[in-house]
């Protein structure tokens, strides 16, 4: 009996003091994304008659967007410093990141962040009329006591951006293949 209140005593101190002391992080992500913001685009539209909710954002070839990424810190392992967010995690989509602001930023149990995100509607060239990217989440690396990691923040509603037609996309190009689209990535 005394052995088992010692171990059990033992891992009690290994769970709560495992990410201070070193240890990985294990579990659930501790940081959840909200719904991205587009900050002065007016062709974003929320849809939540479906089962799932959807922001359906209108492509505008060449234009700037400023995306807002909602960040919580919902876990209960201490302090952790978010490094890392890419809103968009595409092979090469539709839309580039340019510049990432308020990075990196460290967290709390039950803090609050935005990352904000200067994009570019481009690319694409690559894609036919009726293609669509659909973002279900954000990259997110975090860094604690315990080591870094990444992993996929689920948005609360999918993104989806699609291609617009050709009269929107100057830039078209015949071969709109993945390996197209992965050598332009590697250029």
């Amino acid at each position: 009996m005394r052995r088992t209140a010692v171990l059990a005593l033992v891992v009690g101190a290994v769970l709560v003091a495992g990410p201070a002391a070193g240890l990985p992080l294990v579990g659930a992500p501790p940081v959840v994304a909200g719904d991205l913001a587009f900050v002065d685009h007016d062709r974003v539209v929320h849809l939540t008659a479906y089962e799932q909710p959807l922001t359906a954002v209108g492509y505008a070839h060449g234009s700037g967007a400023l995306v807002e990424v909602p960040l919580e810190h919902t876990g209960d392992v201490g302090a952790v410093t978010v490094t890392d967010v890419d809103p968009f995690p595409e092979l090469l989509g539709m839309l580039e990141v340019e510049a990432v602001a308020g990075l990196p930023v460290t967290l709390e149990p039950g803090d609050r962040s935005t990352v904000r995100i200067e994009a570019r509607f481009a690319n694409c060239r690559y894609y036919t009329e009726r293609a669509v990217n659909l973002f279900r989440g954000a990259e997110v690396t975090v860094a604690a006591a315990g080591g870094t990691t990444t992993f996929t923040a689920p948005y609360p509603s999918e993104v989806v951006l699609r291609s617009p037609t050709i009269l929107g996309c100057p830039d078209r190009v015949t071969d709109r293949s993945a390996r197209q689209r992965m050598l332009a990535r590697d250029e």
